[in-house]
């Protein structure tokens, strides 16, 4: 979904969008953890071009900017919990992240956006997190950053959702993780540099003591999302 983050002193922050949703898991305590019953989605920090609420810079963190999704008359879906953007200059990679606590009234869904043979769009279940090498294909949707991508990994190390697929009985998704980058520099090539999601997780549950895990599609739960999305047809 195309969102905005939204400062109160300065406005909006531009046009970003969302990445794989996340629960909370039994490790939450209460007493730590001020997102415990929540749950929310991952983002770049870079969604936060400058705000008073959520800072960009080589070490920053930040909070509370409202999140909108953008229509003719944008809805409030939530409020910013954390984001980091820290570039390690002796020691890469860079850490990037914004997590969005999301309203109680939002239902998210384990899917993401990807394409068919004839071109068109179709919605991929996401059923976990998966792991490449250099040369394994990953595609990625973000349509902030030109649609729908799909290519290999050339580099290790180094926001919209970024994921392999695969067919199990029909096209599923695991997620990798979101957009960071998009460098269209090169006229033989375009880049996309992402965040792995699973190290993302980890900054949240260090910094914030907040445990959360990938939102993924298992079959008993399919219907509660039949109202706000087209499940894919299974071959």
């Amino acid at each position: 979904m195309p969102i905005l983050f939204r400062d109160e002193k300065i406005g909006d922050q531009g046009i970003c969008v969302t990445s794989f949703a996340v629960v909370p898991t039994k490790e939450n305590n209460r007493a730590y953890c001020g997102w415990v019953d929540g749950i929310g989605f991952l983002t770049s920090a870079l969604c936060c071009k400058i705000s008073y609420g959520c800072g960009i810079g080589q070490t920053s963190a930040g909070h509370g900017d409202d999140v909108f999704l953008v229509a003719d008359k944008p809805q409030l879906i939530g409020m910013v919990g954390d984001t980091v953007f820290a570039v390690a200059l002796n020691n890469p990679p860079f850490t990037d992240f914004g997590f969005v606590n999301t309203n109680s009234d939002l239902q998210l869904s384990p899917y993401v956006v990807g394409e068919s043979d004839d071109g068109s769009f179709q919605l991929y279940p996401v059923i976990g997190m998966g792991s490449v090498v250099i040369g394994s294909e990953v595609c990625a949707y973000g349509p902030i950053s030109g649609g729908y991508h799909c290519g290999e990994v050339v580099d290790m190390d180094l926001s919209g959702p970024v994921y392999t697929v695969s067919n199990i009985g029909g096209p599923v998704a695991q997620a990798l993780g979101y957009i960071s980058k998009v460098d269209n520099s090169d006229q033989h090539h375009n880049f996309i540099y992402y965040t792995p999601i699973d190290k993302a997780l980890e900054e949240i549950a260090e910094k914030e003591n907040c445990h959360y895990t990938l939102m993924t599609y298992n079959e008993t739960s399919a219907e509660e999302f039949q109202a706000q999305v087209e499940i894919p047809a299974k071959n």
